[in-house]
């Protein structure tokens, strides 16, 4: 009879703890799947609505912006760059956008806002905030005099859809002002946008900036976290023919973001192995029992002629056989509970309060993304733990003497 036979055999002598063991490994290794590819599609969640929103996969904005945020930097040519980029990368959405403080007048109160000035049609087609008007609708590229505010702002000012506000801001030295009908009211469950950022027509802030083409970023914006790279190269070889300008990946123009998604995965890759770790001893513990109940056991297989190599290898086999199985189970445990959270999403409504970047409107709705080799990679490696685990048991048990353990 082969080892792995008598393996099979030992272990279902042993039935309620063999399928106890492989499922506390099951377990862990469930958890561990589910929470790494929901981890992973929250944060593809986050940079790619951060990316869309407020960046752009490839950013060209003014020399300098990155490091003071002086909205006060502005790309006069702003036209002529975002063409001769919708040129060199055609499947991509170019667009301009301008970022203004100003102070948001009502006949009752006033308030300090963050302003975005958009291409309205554009926008719409990568910011979920014009899918969260509650109250009026987006911005239409025919009326420059138009805004959309958050509902809490709309609520301190006591405005509804159109009714009159006024926009004031400083730029170059000088206070500007202009008036503009609340076209749309919109919530987007972070309680920052709602209450303090407004968004306007590009050609608005052209004519409350008093310039024909300003704006502070060309955006280009693909599907894809990466989707840019291949791009890279030719769009920084494209703004370095403009004077004045810089030429960012998102990873550079939301360094924060990126420092923060890598931290946050790195944490919970030293916390998996932890858990991994604490499986093992589980699995080390259940051959450790059976170790001391089946000590005369081996006695007798050393006394009729058992190697103590061959005990050892069958004990390890028996450790290794049950961390197979229980990481078979993990695999599907970990598929089944990954599945609805891919298909159907998670509600968080909270979720929104803590975006590491302001003005982003996301989704409520979390979806888990798969990832088949980290979900196999953390397979493999909870069975090796755990096989490694048995080896003391049967190392312990190799050197076992047939005459004390046949007076056990």
């Amino acid at each position: 009879m082969s080892l792995f036979s008598i393996a099979l055999r030992n272990l279902w002598r042993r039935p309620v703890q063999s399928i106890l063991t492989a499922c506390g490994l099951a377990f862990g290794l469930t958890f561990a799947i589910f929470m790494t590819n929901f981890q992973l599609g929250t944060w593809d969640l986050m940079v790619n609505e951060s990316v869309r929103s407020v960046s752009g996969h490839m950013v060209v904005q003014p020399a300098g912006y990155q490091a003071s945020k002086d909205n006060n930097l502005l790309i006069e040519n702003s036209s002529a760059i975002a063409q001769a980029l919708a040129t060199a990368v055609p499947e991509a959405t170019v667009l301009r956008r301008a970022f203004l403080d100003g102070l948001l007048s009502s006949p009752d109160n006033s308030f300090g806002v963050g302003v975005m000035a958009v291409e309205p049609a554009l926008e719409a087609t990568v910011n979920l905030v014009a899918d969260k008007i509650v109250d009026g609708e987006w911005l239409r590229a025919d009326d420059v005099r138009q805004v959309a505010i958050g509902s809490i702002l709309a609520r301190k000012l006591e405005v509804d859809v159109g009714d009159k506000v006024v926009l004031t801001i400083s730029h170059g030295g000088e206070m500007q002002a202009l008036p503009f009908r609340v076209r749309g009211v919109f919530t987007s469950g972070s309680h920052a946008m709602d209450g303090g950022l407004a968004y306007l027509p590009l050609a608005g802030a052209h004519q409350l900036l008093d310039a024909d083409d300003p704006a502070n970023q060309v955006a280009v914006i693909l599907d894809g976290r990466n989707a840019h790279k291949p791009h890279e190269a030719a769009v920084r070889t494209l703004g370095a023919r403009f004077d004045g300008v810089e030429v960012l990946s998102w990873e550079e123009a939301m360094p924060d973001l990126k420092k923060q998604r890598e931290l946050d995965i790195f944490f919970a890759q030293f916390m998996w192995p932890v858990l991994a770790i604490v499986v093992a001893i589980g699995v080390l513990n259940t051959l450790l029992m059976s170790l001391f109940a089946r000590t005369r056991e081996f006695g007798v297989m050393l006394a009729v002629g058992m190697k103590p190599g061959h005990l050892f290898r069958l004990i390890t086999l028996e450790g290794a056989l049950l961390a197979t199985m229980g990481s078979i189970l993990g695999l599907i445990g970990g598929s089944l509970l990954t599945w609805p959270a891919v298909e159907i999403g998670i509600q968080m409504p909270d979720f929104q309060d803590a975006m590491p970047v302001a003005n982003v409107a996301l989704d409520g709705r979390i979806h888990a993304t798969w990832v088949p080799e980290l979900m196999l990679f953390w397979a493999v490696f909870f069975a090796l733990l755990a096989t490694l685990g048995a080896m003391y048991p049967a190392h312990k048990a190799a050197r076992t003497e047939p005459i004390d353990s046949l007076r056990a």
